[in-house]
C-alpha cells in the first residue's frame, strides 16, 4: 500500500496518467503476487486474479479495449493455474513419506 501511495503520488505530479491511483494499486499488487509466486505460494493466484480483474477495469475504463481483453483471458488463466497447483501439490502430498518419530 505504501509503494502504492508513493507511485501514485509520483504519477499524478509527474506525468499524464490517467487514473494513477488505479495504476499504482495494479502495479503494488502484481509486484506482491510476482513476490508470492517467486517464493512457490499457492495464494499468488488469488492475488493475480484480484491484480486481472482490476485491470479488465481499468483499462475498458480507458477504451483500452486490446488490453482490457488481454487481462481478460489473464484473468480466466488464474483459474487454471490454480488448478494445476493443487493437482500437483495433492500429488506431491501422497508421494512424501509421513514422518512416524515420537
Amino acid at each position: 500500500l505504501a509503494i502504492a501511495a508513493l507511485l501514485a503520488t509520483l504519477l499524478t505530479y509527474f506525468t499524464d496518467a490517467a487514473l494513477p491511483l488505479a495504476d499504482s494499486i495494479i502495479f503494488g499488487l502484481s509486484v506482491a503476487a510476482q513476490f508470492l509466486l517467486d517464493r512457490k505460494k499457492i495464494e499468488n493466484w488469488m492475488l493475480w486474479g484480484v491484480v486481472n480483474a482490476l485491470s479488465v477495469i481499468v483499462y475498458a475504463q480507458q477504451g483500452l479495449w486490446p488490453t482490457a481483453a488481454l487481462y481478460a483471458g489473464l484473468f480466466f488463466n488464474v483459474f487454471y493455474g490454480w488448478h494445476e497447483w493443487r493437482k500437483e501439490l495433492r500429488a506431491y502430498a501422497n508421494t512424501t513419506p509421513v514422518s512416524t518419530a515420537a
